[in-house]
């Protein structure tokens, strides 16, 4: 188990505060006091701080202690929920992978994944909500810098650098308009991917959304779900093999 980090990057990430109900002093505050506590093996005060946090923030840092903190605490359903957080901020972290891993070797389902092809592993890698501030800034900064270039081909006379004005803004603005593309596309995956994590011990996943019916399957604490509809009580879930069935809403989280 990887430790926590000291350091709070609140300004560095990729979504700003969401909630703003603490400002950022309080919010930086609160998180030393919780790697104190943590620190001292209260942990769980740890996590209940580290939870006042994440109730207004999204950050990385804050997402990983969590993790840490509900892991130490015996959290499983926790630990992973806040893992995951973290992995849409930064997938390519290796601390996080090593302790996402770690928890997921105690998690009681062991669930066949279907197979992948690697690209669908690299486009989550592109899209990753830590990537969408480079999209946004690369589409902005690209298109300017094109529209200058071309702006200064209608005032140069000499031929070969009106060409090279001309082609270099060009270029510019189509690798802008690629960079649009990508922000737009990482803005959606990141509004449009809904998953979460079990956390309640034992769920009896029903083949329709009826208390009463079969049981389609059984999940465990700490196991991750796809959200494929919900409705006020009931989750429709689909989960690594394929397998699809609905599930009480409070026997998850959302990531």
């Amino acid at each position: 188990m990887k430790p926590i980090i000291i350091f709070l990057f609140i300004g560095f990430i990729s979504h700003p505060a969401l909630l703003r109900g603490i400002d950022q002093p309080e919010a930086e505050a609160l998180f030393t006091e919780a790697n104190a506590a943590y620190e001292d093996a209260e942990y769980n005060r740890a996590l209940a701080l580290y939870d006042s946090i994440a109730a207004d923030y999204v950050s990385f840092e804050l997402y990983f202690n969590a993790g840490n903190a509900a892991y130490r605490s015996g959290e499983l359903g926790r630990s992973i929920l806040f893992y995951e957080r973290a992995k849409k901020v930064d997938p390519s972290d290796g601390d996080l992978r090593v302790n996402l891993a770690i928890a997921n070797e105690k998690v009681k389902d062991r669930i066949q994944e279907l197979p992948s092809l690697g690209v669908e592993d690299l486009w989550t890698v592109l899209t990753s909500s830590s990537r969408l501030s480079m999209w946004t800034g690369m589409a902005i900064v690209l298109n300017v810098i094109g529209f200058l270039l071309l702006s200064s081909w209608l005032w140069v006379s000499t031929p070969g650098a009106r060409r090279a004005f001309f082609w270099s803004g060009v270029v510019l603005i189509l690798l802008g308009v690629l960079g649009y593309g990508m922000s737009r596309a990482t803005y959606h995956r990141i509004k449009a991917s809904e998953e979460a994590v079990i956390l309640e011990p034992k769920v009896e996943v029903k083949n329709s959304p009826n208390s009463n019916d079969t049981n389609a399957f059984v999940l465990h604490e700490g196991t991750k779900v796809n959200i494929l509809q919900e409705t006020d009580q009931w989750f429709e879930v689909r989960i690594a093999n394929g397998n699809v069935g609905w599930m009480p809403r409070k026997a998850a989280e959302i990531i």
